[in-house]
């Protein structure tokens, strides 16, 4: 079923950014507001909803107010006939069946504004994204948190804001009738509603500041999940799942703190709506009859039938002004995310069709200030430049290019004080069509940013840049989207079977398509057959021409080269594929290299390790072997999605995550007595009119005349200010108020207390079984996943899920209570109930196993959309490259339509059941009018008055209260989700075991053994370690070699245990790693990962997150690894942020970082995963050099994927499709001609004389 035209996101996404450019246009961005933009594209809809509404509750209130009332005066008086009293109980019911009918009109309407408005906003805010030039203050985790909750929040402000017109409009019928049926005491019920209105207002400016605190908090929270899920490969390998849970708990324990306040202000909020018609029906009829004044059955009930009335229209106003004050937040956080900076197109086409690239004197900088932004309009280059003039205001202007150097001469000094820093300076170059331009330098000299400045990516200062023709773009990381193998080849292309085919046969991927080989990278030699080559230092161009002009000049070119020594093992892979790319016709290329053979390039700013596919991009391949994949089908597993109800063990867990059956017990008990006690007040009224004015004695003179013959007589008093206990009535029927307000402020602290006790301990279960899961869990679940259940899931149990159960036991005891009441008036009512319920339970079975579905439906084609806006984050730099920002969009659309089906589906079938439900409501008031005139003689008007009051309550509050109850089992569906995780999702190995420590020194020599082991990533893969078998002795040093998909990465993953072997052992110092917990063994390892990862939080914290150095240390270890400089340079040093993914550092320098990491864990085993393959040679010379001085007395493994850093290996391990082929010293195998190892070096030796 596919989403109607109308209601497509694309459409009103389109039609928000119009009204949202017209707003900026008219106010500005400081004065701009996206409230306002919501409001004109609503205000039509809404209106009409509203009136609606407002139509409905206008036959709510005419029930009562007119029909009810002469229905209770014709049998106060006895002139009731059958047949017309059947007629005015058939006009109270159809007065209640046109309310429902236009109350469903009215929430169709606002749901479909609502639908309209969340994926226009969504639609919106993911183009938005695609813009951004960066993310500055936001985190992924922010932008993920805005789409998947903010986007809900604009929905149900549409589709519950309308109601709040109702309150008003049935408080002035109201005042007026009361006003008219007991006199001017009736203002006093009235005050007391008005006074509602502003403690509501005071509720609602408390929920909003609440609600922004509480949100920013979670954003937090699920941005640090984010990175310890994008990086747990890591961090299950240094044992650092302690360090970050701590963190997260302390997150949550925080956000919690502010769930409580706001739950309970929102739980009074909900309490006193349903509670202000009672205590004012209770404050008139009290103070009506302590002034003197008499009261009738007729009246007092008519009274109560009619506050109860508004009892529904003030009910939902609590819902009304939730929504409106969430809506208020999330609306400022869309428009701080909408005022973002953009990308600005500064390169312009180039009308020369020889050039590809051309930078003239360019200046580019991260930073925005003071940047000259080079505008393209109608093919003229406009430049506006923002000049700080000395009266201290900007002076901003437009000039076209051949003004510009005049006005650059004259404000040069003035910018000269108040530019932004540069990161690259006076660049000037050309690329010509058809050439190859090298790049190299060393760490931080500026090659990414090269690339960045001609993606477009950065600030232009000042120059000229121009770009033709289209881009490709390969990052320095790997990005990679949650999709097929196909999709990500394609990247959104159309396929064309041959040029897929020709691709795939130039990237050598004929073997090993599905393993998914990390990052394209050329060689150092291949700088001696690229057309020019440029040298950058500190973002200037130092040196250019070509390689044997450079080498010529003995300057820094002829340096790097100088210090290179030795190429990559697996030269002839990518021999092979320069060959066959070359083969093909196609664009220039620019490419940088830090390091004389690697070249690789990647924007400054953008990109991530592990958007979707984790082990394309983790630590260590957890599917290396090249043959797994292809056995292994589909490696993301599909989303679970629960089947039939809801089962009794999800609400049983729930129920002892709330603290038990006593507990939870308890707080159902609180409902009971408060709803007892507000039912009770109108029993209370029936029982004390009933009583009248007792039985008292009166003179009758039995002559006029003679004055002293007097007779007397016993007669019944009907005024209930004769009745001597009087007070006592009004004591009792007054006191009840005070009882209700205590008891509903201790339910609202009780209720509070207990559901976010369940909803914390469900967020730590789940937590602590998601640390605790295997790797193969995270290699086959998309992250996006995973944090829906954090995100989403959780809000839903924080937030939604107590609300809708507090409406529910509410509601549901007052429907069981005004049931009761009925049947003790007229037990008859009995009879009548029976086929109504039978009705209703069929009612509810054929509804409710569909509402299940959908929600389920809702929920699991929600998890692919907050994917795509989590991995579209991550990759922005390469689909900005590319210039595939439409086809992300046209998918985004696709998944929002795709999820506004079930979702439309689901709140639509709500209203199908509430018209269904209004009938059996109205039934329940036929039969209950029926009963009372069949019986009229054998009741009082009292008791008949109460039986009417209490059914007519029941209409809207039966169908309100039945949809709260399917709408909760609905929302218990993400309790079982978070359930299914914490229940069938497998742990790895106990984290300690006891009794089976190892000693504190352990490992004291570092010897390792390899004993016949077998391991496989998966049941249904193959082998990728096959009966693998070598010994490391004492502080050796062993580089393992192989192509890809030989296994050198699976030895580190079973050596930390991340896979467990299927037989076969390894032993640690005469230790089995199996028979000792995981912490115990991987916190006495250390690891240099290929992909260099960093936290969010400081430059100490990343070092040492459990401070356990000395700042000395921290110091020593930074300048062993060639990086102290740049630390000491900034302006907090060890206290300097670092953003998500460290983001603000080159990737050589977090490589760094890593280094001095593993540096100060002083472990006696390090695994180095080719862990300088980002950092210049000259620096890789001092880094090596370290390594063997800070690690002279460690065994290390030398996972190598290039043979330079393994030549001084004490010994090498050749690794071929998961065996052992050969393992001896550099000297023997290379003595031995027949060596694979001996081959190696003889092809690295001819590539050497091509230097």
């Amino acid at each position: 079923m596919r989403c109607s035209d109308i209601d497509r996101a694309e459409i009103n996404g389109e039609r928000l950014e119009k009204l949202w450019m017209e707003e900026l246009a008219k106010k500005g961005p400081d004065k701009a507001s996206f409230s306002r933009v919501i409001w004109r594209a609503t205000r039509t809809r809404v209106i009409i909803g509203a009136l609606t509404i407002m139509l409905s509750v206008s036959f709510s209130f005419a029930a009562p107010a007119f029909v009810m009332r002469q229905l209770l005066s014709d049998l106060s008086k006895g002139q009731m006939s059958l047949g017309y009293g059947m007629l005015l109980v058939a006009a109270i019911s159809g007065m209640e069946f046109c309310r429902s009918m236009l109350f469903a009109v009215g929430w169709v309407t606002n749901y479909k504004t609502g639908v309209r408005m969340r994926g226009g906003a969504l639609s919106l805010l993911y183009k938005k994204i695609l813009k951004l030039r960066g993310l500055k203050d936001k985190t992924v985790g922010e932008l993920v948190n805005i789409c998947s909750n903010d986007g809900q929040r604009l929905f149900d402000a549409c589709a519950i804001g309308p109601l709040l017109f109702g309150g008003p409009v049935v408080l002035v019928y109201g005042t007026i009738y009361t006003v008219f049926l007991i006199g001017p005491w009736a203002l006093v019920g009235s005050a007391t509603f008005l006074a509602f209105y502003p403690f509501m207002g005071f509720i609602s400016r408390i929920t909003t500041s609440l609600r922004r605190k509480c949100i920013a908090i979670t954003d937090k929270r699920v941005q640090r999940m984010t990175e310890l899920l994008n990086c747990i490969k890591l961090i299950k390998m240094y044992a650092w799942e302690k360090p970050f849970a701590k963190k997260i708990s302390e997150i949550r324990k925080h956000e919690r703190g502010y769930l409580e306040r706001t739950a309970f202000v929102q739980s009074v909020s909900q309490s006193i709506a349903p509670m202000v018609p009672i205590v004012s029906g209770i404050f008139v009829i009290t103070a009506h009859v302590m002034t003197g004044n008499d009261i009738t059955a007729t009246q007092a009930f008519t009274l109560v039938a009619i506050f109860n009335a508004m009892r529904f229209s003030l009910g939902v106003i609590p819902f009304a002004i939730k929504a409106l004050s969430e809506v208020r937040v999330s609306l400022d956080r869309c428009k701080s995310v909408l005022l973002m900076e953009e990308i600005k197109e500064y390169p312009t086409k180039i009308s020369n069709p020889h050039y590809m690239v051309v930078m003239k004197n360019a200046s580019f900088s991260w930073d925005i200030d003071n940047a000259n932004i080079e505008i393209i309009k109608d093919g003229r280059i406009d430049i506006e430049i923002k000049v700080n003039v000395p009266n201290g205001k900007d002076m901003s202007s437009k000039q076209s290019i051949d003004e510009k150097q005049k006005l650059q001469e004259d404000t040069d000094d003035n910018q000269s004080s108040s530019s932004p820093d540069r990161t690259l300076c006076d660049i000037d170059f050309t690329l010509e069509k058809g050439k190859i331009i090298g790049v190299c330098g060393s760490v931080g000299s500026g090659k990414s940013s090269l690339i960045s400045s001609i993606l477009g990516r950065m600030n232009l200062v000042e120059g000229r840049i121009g770009v033709s023709g289209s881009l490709a773009y390969v990052s320095q990381q790997a990005w990679i989207m949650n999709a097929t193998v196909k999709d990500n080849i394609l990247f959104e292309d159309f396929y064309d079977e041959k040029k897929y085919n020709d691709v795939i046969h130039a990237c050598c991927l004929q073997e090993d398509i599905e393993s998914f080989v990390s990052g394209s990278e050329t060689e150092l030699q291949y700088l001696s057959q690229c057309d020019g080559i440029i040298v950058l230092s500190n973002g200037r161009i130092t040196e250019r021409g070509k390689h044997d002009e450079l080498m010529a000049r003995n300057g820094d070119y002829a340096n790097l080269i100088t210090t290179y020594y030795t190429q990559d093992d697996n030269r002839d892979m990518e021999d092979d594929i320069r060959e066959r790319i070359n083969s093909i016709p196609g664009s220039p290329q620019p490419v940088t290299t830090n390091r004389q053979r690697t070249f690789s390039d990647s924007s400054q700013k953008s990109g991530s390790h592990r958007p979707g596919f984790n082990q394309q991009a983790s630590v260590m391949s957890a599917t290396s072997n090249k043959e797994e994949m292809k056995k292994a089908g589909k490696l993301m597993v599909a989303e679970e999605m629960g089947k039939g109800k809801v089962t009794f063990r999800t609400y049983w867990d729930y129920i002892q995550a709330a603290g038990g059956v006593i507990i939870s017990g308890f707080a159902v008990l609180m409902f009971v007595l408060n709803i007892g006690i507000q039912t009770g007040s109108s029993w209370w009224l029936s029982y004390w009119l009933d009583q009248g004015g007792g039985n008292f004695t009166i003179p009758f003179p039995g002559n006029l005349s003679n004055t002293t013959n007097i007779t007397t007589a016993t007669v019944l008093s009907r005024n209930i200010r004769d009745n001597p206990d009087m007070n006592f009535y009004v004591t009792v029927y007054g006191l009840s108020v005070f009882a209700i307000v205590f008891l509903m402020l201790l339910r609202a602290i009780i209720f509070m207390k207990v559901t976010l006790h369940a909803s914390s301990n469900m967020h730590d279960n789940i937590f602590s079984k998601i640390l605790a899961c295997p790797m193969e869990f995270f290699d086959t679940t998309p992250v996006g996943r995973i944090v829906n259940r954090f995100s989403a899931d959780m809000d839903e149990i924080d937030v939604r899920l107590p609300g809708n159960m507090e409406i529910f036991l509410q509601n549901i005891l007052m429907i069981i209570f005004a049931l009761v009441s009925i049947c003790y008036v007229s037990p008859w009512f009995l009879i009548a109930l029976v086929p109504l319920v039978f009705f209703f339970v069929l009612l509810n079975k054929l509804f409710t196993a569909c509402i299940r579905q959908l929600k389920r439906l809702d929920s699991v084609t929600k998890s692919p959309m907050i994917s795509h806006v989590q991995a579209s984050v991550q990759g922005i730099s390469t689909i900005h490259a590319y210039g595939k920002s439409n086809e992300f969009v046209d998918k985004f659309h696709h998944l929002i339509d795709t999820n506004t089906v079930p979702y439309f589906l689901f709140v639509s079938s709500n209203r199908w059941l509430a018209i269904r439900l209004d009938i059996i409501s109205a039934c329940v008031i036929a039969v209950t009018g029926l009963l009372v005139i069949v019986n009229y003689e054998s009741m009082t008007p009292a008791m008949a008055g109460m039986a009417l009051a209490f059914s007519i309550q029941m209409t809207g509050l039966f169908q309100f209260s039945i949809r709260m109850a399917i709408e909760t089992e609905a929302r218990f569906t993400s309790v079982e989700r978070l359930n299914h995780y914490s229940r069938e999702v497998e742990s790895e190995g106990d984290s300690i075991i006891k009794g089976q420590r190892p000693p504190n020194n352990w490992p004291s020599d570092g010897c390792i053994s390899f004993k016949k082991l077998k391991m496989k990533y998966r049941d249904n893969l193959p082998l990728a370690l096959k009966s693998v078998s070598f010994d490391v002795l004492p502080q050796e040093k062993v580089g393992i070699v192989g192509r890809s998909g030989s296994g050198k990465s699976s030895l580190g993953v079973a050596l930390f245990r991340l896979v467990e072997p299927d037989s076969g052992s390894i032993s640690i110092d005469n230790q089995d790693i199996s028979t000792i917990g995981l912490h115990d063994l991987r916190s006495k390892l250390a690891i240099i990962p290929q992909d260099p990862v960093l936290f969010v939080g400081t430059i100490r914290y990343n070092l040492d997150p459990f401070k356990e150095h000395k700042d000395s240390d921290l110091w020593e270890a930074l300048e062993k690894c060639h990086i102290k400089d740049t630390i000491t340079a900034l302006d907090s040093q060890l206290d300097s942020t670092v953003v998500e993914n460290g983001e603000n550092f080159s990737v050589g320098e977090r490589q760094l970082m890593c280094l001095a990491r593993a540096l100060l864990r002083h472990s006696k085993i390090l695994i180095l995963d080719e862990a300088t393959a980002a950092i210049d040679t000259e620096t890789d010379s001092f880094v090596q050099t370290t390594i063997k001085e800070a690690f002279s007395d460690c065994t290390m493994l030398i996972i190598a994927h290039r043979l330079n850093t393994v030549l001084s290996c004490n010994r090498i391990l050749v690794m071929e499709d998961g065996r052992v082929v050969e393992y001896d010293s550099p000297s023997s195998l290379t003595a031995n001609p027949k060596s694979k190892f001996k081959m190696m070096l003889d092809a690295v030796e001819s590539q050497q004389g091509m230097l």
